[in-house]
This record gives C-alpha cells, structure tokens and sequence, in this order.
C-alpha cells in the first residue's frame, strides 16, 4: 500500500505555518527545521534560487540548484533535501494541481505542460532578466494570496500558469521543446487508476482516495476511463 502523500498544510506546520489555502508564496522559510528524511509530496513545486546553492534530490535525480535557476518539481514526487550553503536564499511556490485544474475542461493540460518542461522534476536557467520577471510573478502571487479579494483564485490560478509557460519559453530558447497540447494523457490517467485500484482496493473503496491522489476531478476521471478503457 502506498504511504499517504504530504499536503502543503502538512510542510507549512513543519515550519509552524498555519495555512488553509492550495497555494502558498514564500522567500523566507527556515531550512533548518526541513527533515533530512524523504517525503513524498503531494503538491508541486515551483522555486527560484536568488543566492547560493541547494541540493535535493527528487526520486532518484541528485539536483543542484544555483543562483539564478528555477526548480520545478511536479508532484506527486519523493523528495530529500541533501545540503545546502548559508547564503542560500530563495522564492518557493506551493500548489496543488486540482486548484490549478479546477476551471479547465482539458484535465491534462498540466501534465504536458510539465512533461514538455521534462516529467518530473527541472532546474531550468535563467537570464536576469528572465530570473528578475519570475521573481516579480511571485511577489505578486504572494500579495495576492493574503488579499482576500473577490477574484484572488482566479488571478492566482492564471498567475501560476503564467509561471509556468514563461518558464517553458525560457526553455525553448535553449533547447527544443514540444509543446502540443493534445488530449494524450488520458490513457495515462487511465492506467494510473487502474493500478492504483489493484493495490488499494481492499482498504479504499472510495472514488475520492482516488481523485486525491491522481489530482483530478471525478468528471475528469470518468472522461480518462472512457479514453483509455
């Protein structure tokens, strides 16, 4: 059986944070009180080294992160903080995939997203100008998140997307990438389920165990079994 994966909610209060929300911003979190052990998180990760360095290694990628280098980490991942020097600063980004899904009609637009970045964990470059323009895209996640205002999710949601695609396009101009989002991945979603069901099926029968951990929506599901069955 698999161990139950850890929520944003479960991290913060490691760092005596309590936090409700799927996403959280922040440049200040004490490293000192990380655990040395492997957590398997249910939540992704988008990072923006500003000085120093950290290493951390992510399934089985040993992954050195500089100054003036982005992390992606695509959840769910196994995830270990090796070291790291201390001058080390950094702006970190929390979220979970179904907040950032929640209003698409495409469930997978994500994961090829992340896919086309390179699956499940990337450390990707940056100009200054480029680092300087992410960093400002946080900053302003991160006013939003305590704003309490109307739209704050949405803005949010399409703010991280944002994130997401400039970093895909500081990619693209050093190497060749394929972003073609096409409705591919159900059959993956499909076949996720399907072992997921064989190993868990005796202690959760529940379909919502299930749309936790692959991060989707019920209908979403449905539209993955009937691509990929």
């Amino acid at each position: 059986m698999r161990k139950k994966n850890r929520k944003i909610q479960d991290t913060l209060s490691d760092f005596g944070i309590s936090w409700a929300k799927p996403y959280y911003v922040s440049s200040d979190l004490d490293l000192t009180t990380v655990s040395k052990q492997s957590l398997r998180i249910d939540y992704c990760i988008f990072a923006i080294c500003t000085n120093g360095h950290i290493n951390i290694k992510v399934e089985e990628d040993y992954i050195l992160v500089e100054k003036g280098t982005i992390l992606l980490i695509n959840s769910p991942a196994l995830v270990k903080l090796k070291d790291y020097d201390a001058e080390l600063k950094f702006k970190i980004l929390f979220f979970e995939k179904k907040f950032l899904l929640k209003h698409f009609a495409d469930p997978f637009i994500l994961d090829r997203l992340f896919s086309a970045i390179d699956g499940k964990s990337r450390q990707v470059k940056t100009t200054k100008t480029d680092s300087d323009k992410i960093i400002k895209l946080l900053d302003h996640i991160e006013a939003k998140s305590y704003s309490q205002a109307k739209y704050e999710e949405a803005i949010i949601q399409a703010s991280i997307f944002l994130l997401l695609l400039e970093t895909a396009e500081t990619l693209s101009s050093q190497e060749p990438l394929n972003l073609k989002f096409e409705h591919t991945k159900a059959p993956n979603i499909y076949f996720h389920f399907l072992e997921l069901v064989k190993e868990n099926v005796l202690e959760h029968r529940d379909v919502q165990f299930y749309l936790d951990y692959l991060h989707v929506t019920n209908q979403n599901l449905i539209l993955a079994v009937r691509k990929g069955g």
